[in-house]
């Protein structure tokens, strides 16, 4: 509990507010159709609104509103869907003209119409943290996107609405319509604690953990952490592969957001600059195809007490490290 107590204190202190962008990637993604046409797309906007929705004064009431997830292939379609669907992003009177969204539509002329096209993932209300976009491909005579997050939807007391707006190709895409939208698990993280309350683990195995996070050594009671004599389950597999560690970072930072110390803390993912490349992972071992790993995040180098869990001691060095398990 003290851990968690200075977790907290350490995130509300050193976490940057920031928007920062769900799932995006800032590089141009590719993919063949059926037919062999060449199909490129762009994340070029995600976020994610708490208690909030940017689409205009007519959704003000978030029970009422309504999701919209479709293609636009012209700058005039795309004033006519604004007017159709009262969003403020073309209406000077609106109190949300001005707004980032808005100005990002706004700047979709008929020159960027000539090759390319949006995809809009307007998706209004719902009581889950965001997720990200894993892909966008052609499939059949629809295009579709890909969010991915935890294994289990945590539920949450406050209503998220999330904004895409993807560019597409028209190569591939010309003659598609119908956008479709689906969610995946990125895998299954818990924590040590519940870990071996729940059996998905044993003590000895929990032991092995602690052990190879501190490095070949113990916690004995009042002497610290000390070389002893136990010797450690093998790691098997030795090592994990870069793909198996990036897969571990992202579902750790959904994880973190969703139901982990970042929710706790009442931590947002667009208030926060989290991402894979501000963690170091440490592999820990593989335990009933679980893989054991230590998250390490930049932050405040501080003392923080031990932590005691089916009768192992883990030293944590400082709150932005965590032990967690993962499974694919």
């Amino acid at each position: 509990m003290k851990k968690v107590f200075l977790m907290l204190l350490f995130l509300a202190m050193a976490i940057t507010t920031g928007l920062a962008v769900v799932g995006c990637n800032d590089e141009t993604e590719k993919d063949n159709d059926k037919n062999g046409s060449q199909f490129s797309y762009e994340i070029a906007y995600a976020e994610s609104y708490v208690g909030d929705i940017p689409f205009g004064t007519e959704y003000a009431n978030l029970d009422e509103a309504e999701d919209y997830i479709g293609k636009v292939d012209s700058a005039s379609a795309l004033r006519q869907l604004s007017a159709e669907k009262s969003y403020p992003f073309f209406d000077e009177n609106d109190s949300d003209y001005s707004s980032e969204l808005a100005v990002k539509i706004r700047s979709y002329d008929e020159e960027f119409f000539k090759d390319k096209s949006l995809v809009l993932l307007f998706i209004a209300g719902k009581l889950f943290d965001a997720a990200r976009i894993d892909s966008v491909a052609v499939n059949g005579n629809a295009i579709e996107v890909t969010l991915t997050r935890p294994d289990v939807i945590y539920e949450v007391d406050y209503e998220t609405t999330f904004a895409y707006i993807v560019e597409v190709s028209k190569a591939g895409t010309e003659n598609i319509s119908e956008v479709k939208v689906k969610y995946v698990s990125n895998g299954t993280i818990v924590a040590p604690n519940v870990a071996y309350t729940e059996n998905i683990i044993t003590q000895n195995q929990l032991r092995s953990i602690a052990y190879y996070f501190h490095e070949g050594r113990e916690y004995v009671a009042g002497e610290g952490l000390k070389v002893t004599d136990y010797e450690p389950i093998i790691k098997d597999p030795e090592q994990i592969s870069s793909d198996t560690e990036s897969k571990i970072k992202r579902a750790y930072i959904d994880y973190y957001f969703a139901i982990g110390v970042g929710f706790e803390a009442g931590i947002h993912r667009h208030e926060s600059n989290l991402d894979e490349d501000s963690i170091t992972l440490k592999y820990l071992g593989t335990y009933n195809g679980y893989i054991a790993v230590s998250m390490e995040m930049a932050g405040l180098d501080i003392a923080v007490p031990p932590v005691e869990v089916g009768g192992v001691t883990i030293v944590y060095p400082k709150p932005s490290v965590e032990i967690v398990l993962w499974k694919e």
